[in-house]
């Protein structure tokens, strides 16, 4: 099977928009085992602390966690401050 610069140029797109997609969800899963962690621990933290606050207690989880920083930023979008992501 023979396969010209751009078939095969084609492919190599296809496929690394499938691993950033794959990536993307799991980026968004991190985020929410974030939020429903600190929640189960908190309840009603994401209304009753100041965004500072909550911001902290998201990063010293994700690092107790082992999550990406980035997860902090999807928590705190799920708790209501700010996007998420632009395309979300």
């Amino acid at each position: 099977m023979k396969l010209t610069k751009s078939q095969l140029r084609n492919l190599v797109k296809e496929e690394l928009c499938i691993v950033t997609e794959e990536q993307e969800g799991d980026r968004h899963s991190q985020g929410e085992k974030l939020f429903d962690s600190v929640e189960k621990d908190l309840p009603g933290a994401s209304s009753k602390l100041s965004q500072w606050s909550l911001q902290h207690e998201y990063s010293e989880r994700a690092k107790e966690m082992g999550l990406d920083h980035d997860a902090v930023s999807d928590a705190m979008g799920l708790a209501g401050y700010g996007k998420v992501h632009s395309e979300s």
